[in-house]
């Protein structure tokens, strides 16, 4: 996995945690160090469990606004 952006609670998760949201357009990431923030992003139709789905993950957490 490549480098992941800080969490707003301070840790720098291990991993990323991939929850399906409520189509197969859209899911939810959030990372395995707090389980607290989420954010939603564009699957682009693929599974969340497919690499696609990672690979677009990690960009939408890396380039999400933090409040910090």
């Amino acid at each position: 996995m490549c480098k992941l952006e800080t969490c707003p609670c301070g840790d720098t998760p291990n991993s990323l945690i991939i929850a399906e949201g409520k189509s197969l357009r859209y899911a939810f990431v959030y990372g395995d160090c707090c389980n607290e923030w989420f954010i939603e992003f564009k699957t682009y139709n693929h599974t969340p469990e497919s690499d696609e789905s990672m690979v677009n993950a990690i960009t939408a957490w890396n380039n999400a606004m933090r409040g910090y």
